[in-house]
């Protein structure tokens, strides 16, 4: 993708990037961009996602905002240790306020850093374009659907920058607008996340594939711990009352424990084995956007 402004932005130590633009302008877009030139990105959405998943499935509604704070928290801790360490940054947000922009300006020039601001500009028409193709699909970019009327309350909140704070302006074109993705914050002027119109809904992924896994566990734990001969069909070995008794042979015989305690150990890890695999298997998909 032609991003011309990005040619003459350098990850030089100290630097900190900040967008701005309202959901659907292409932040995330520059903002990996960025990332892939040597700069650190922090996304709220991003945190959000990977440590707890999707709003309205992984946890209520209600909480988003509190979990935004917690991830905003985070965020502004690592920005602090990245400023005094020197090393360049690019922060994926809305930055839709004023207040909020000079705010993070100075914290960051307190701490011996430099900021740019880069404001991107889109028609509300282009707006609407690319959220048609984000709200298809949901990722951590693009939690949850934007619809007309709170794209319109986006854009009657939103606070351009004023000439004092010396933005970079890039105007999004109708031929530039493109599928890819923003922050996503609910409620908050400026929010807009990003989408592959053929990526498959994590909410589908997020609860099949840990199934599989763990169903996949049981069944391998009952044939190894069931006793069934070798030639014995599938059907054999699902049997967990065998399986139990065959770990507690094993582990009281073999690992000399008390009857009692192979017992509970046995069916502690015939049980709790496949629910740890079931939610390691979450958390990765989480991570990993799937």
């Amino acid at each position: 993708m032609n991003l011309p402004v990005i040619k003459h932005l350098q990850p030089t130590p100290g630097h900190v990037v900040m967008m701005c633009g309202i959901a659907g302008s292409g932040k995330t877009t520059h903002a990996k961009a960025l990332e892939a030139k040597g700069f650190v990105r922090l996304s709220v959405d991003e945190y959000l996602w990977e440590h707890f998943g999707r709003v309205g499935v992984d946890y209520p509604a209600s909480r988003y905002e509190r979990l935004q704070q917690v991830a905003e928290e985070s965020n502004l801790r690592k920005l602090d240790a990245l400023v005094r360490e020197r090393v360049a940054c690019v922060l994926d947000y809305s930055f839709w306020s004023r207040a909020q922009r000079m705010r993070y300006r100075r914290f960051v020039e307190a701490r011996g850093g430099r900021v740019t601001l880069l404001y991107l500009q889109a028609d509300p028409g282009v707006l609407r374009d690319r959220l048609r193709v984000r709200n298809r699909v949901r990722e951590a970019n693009a939690a949850f659907a934007v619809d007309r009327d709170m794209l319109n309350r986006f854009v009657a909140g939103f606070e351009a920058p004023g000439g004092d704070e010396e933005a970079i302006v890039v105007v999004q074109e109708p031929r530039q607008a493109t599928a890819a993705d923003d922050g996503a914050e609910r409620g908050r002027p400026g929010a807009g996340g990003a989408a592959s119109a053929g990526a498959m809904p994590r909410g589908k992924h997020a609860v099949v594939l840990p199934a599989m896994a763990a169903l996949a566990t049981f069944l391998a734990s009952c044939r190894l711990f069931s006793g069934a001969p070798d030639n014995a069909g599938w059907l054999a070995f699902l049997d967990p009352r065998g399986a139990v008794d065959g770990l507690v042979f094993a582990l009281a015989f073999g690992a000399g424990m008390p009857a009692m305690v192979a017992t509970v150990v046995a069916v502690a890890v015939l049980g709790v084995l496949p629910v740890a695999v079931f939610l390691i298997v979450r958390r990765l998909l989480r991570r990993h956007g799937g």
